[in-house]
């Protein structure tokens, strides 16, 4: 597995503490938007999420709200102490 960043390291930990992040998947213009159904970071996400759906194996999940198709992804305590031992990075 490639070296995290110091940004998707980061967002392992805040997802590791039972937070989500929800992007929209339906065509049109709200497409890639990002919502946070428990709680809204307090830094980007965008670049560290993209590197942790490449390289990682998030917990997704896909529903309708109002018509629009959305993905939520959520890890694992478990999975997030593994990719953090990965990178050497101790809690």
């Amino acid at each position: 597995m490639a070296k995290l960043t110091p940004s998707a390291i980061r967002l392992v930990k805040w997802l590791a503490k039972g937070y989500a992040v929800a992007q929209c998947t339906s065509p049109g213009r709200s497409i890639g938007r990002f919502d946070f159904p428990v709680g809204e970071p307090d830094f980007p996400i965008k670049t560290a999420f993209n590197t942790l759906y490449q390289y990682t194996r998030m917990n997704e999940h896909e529903f309708v709200m109002f018509g629009m198709r959305w993905c939520i992804f959520t890890l694992t305590k478990e999975q997030a102490a593994e990719l953090l031992e990965a990178n050497h990075d101790p809690e």
